[in-house]
């Protein structure tokens, strides 16, 4: 358990302990602006907690939205999804390709 200081458990393992989760991995990020990463689809759910600053998440099949200090997100099928420090910024290709049937063509990734 990640204790905060010695007042008991942070958020995201107030959040976690009330989850019965198998096969977990955990990754914790500090990112600095302009970032953005892709995560490709996977059979097991996805799951994103912003502790501070801020971000955008995109699926293919919703338009960008906004996630703020406190926010939870649960893919729970692992769709493809991006998270960026803004919807403005030019995602590399960390995990595989991109291509237009990921996003509507009405967007900048598309």
């Amino acid at each position: 358990m990640v204790a905060d200081r010695g007042n008991g458990p942070d958020t995201l393992t107030e959040v976690l302990l009330g989850l019965r989760l198998d096969g977990v991995e955990y990754g914790r990020c500090l990112m600095h602006s302009p970032w953005a990463v892709a995560f490709p689809a996977t059979r097991t759910a996805r799951f994103h907690f912003v502790a501070r600053g801020g971000c955008w998440l995109r699926t293919p099949m919703t338009d960008w939205v906004q996630l703020k200090p406190g926010d939870a997100v649960l893919l729970p099928h692992g769709s493809f999804h991006v998270l960026a420090s803004s919807p403005e910024v030019i995602l590399p290709l960390i995990y595989g390709h991109l291509s237009k049937r990921h996003w509507p063509a009405r967007t900048a990734l598309g």
